[in-house]
């Protein structure tokens, strides 16, 4: 056991929710109980964290995390793009998305499409392409080479 025996070790971490700690940071920058970089330094936080949270506070969000999650997808398709992309894959099953997204454009010149990428995953998405079967490798040798006694 050590020295630690019958002693309260302090541990590492903090036993409050964020948003808690985000209060407290607020309350002390509000009451002046010092200047910002202790008080970030007191808090554990970058001075620019400490500022993104007091501009957040008086900006009147609250203090709460905010959603990761992007706000613009740009690989998505509307449903009638992909049924027809769909459709005109089952009418050419053997032409790729390049060839695809190329033909389409040319009997639809002012229309947008995706990206051939767009259109690969597209294909995979409802099951028109077929994936290729792996290669498999061959075994280490196991003999040693044989010395050369010449060159080539």
């Amino acid at each position: 056991m050590g020295d630690t025996a019958g002693k309260e070790v302090p541990l590492p971490w903090k036993e409050t929710s964020p948003v808690k700690q985000r209060k407290e940071f607020i309350d002390a920058c509000i009451a002046e109980e010092g200047s910002m970089a202790e008080l970030c330094r007191r808090f554990g936080v970058s001075r620019k964290t400490g500022y993104k949270w007091l501009g957040r506070f008086m900006g009147g969000c609250e203090l709460v995390d905010r959603s990761r999650r992007p706000k613009t997808t740009p690989k998505a398709v509307s449903q009638a793009m992909e049924d027809g992309i769909v459709a005109s894959r089952k009418l050419h099953p053997k032409w790729g998305p390049r060839k695809l997204r190329a033909a389409l454009q040319r009997m639809n010149p002012g229309a947008e499409f995706p990206s051939v990428t767009t259109f690969a995953l597209i294909f995979k998405r409802n099951g028109l392409v077929i994936p290729r079967r792996r290669k498999r490798r061959t075994a280490p040798s196991t003999q040693p080479l044989v010395h050369a006694t010449g060159p080539n």
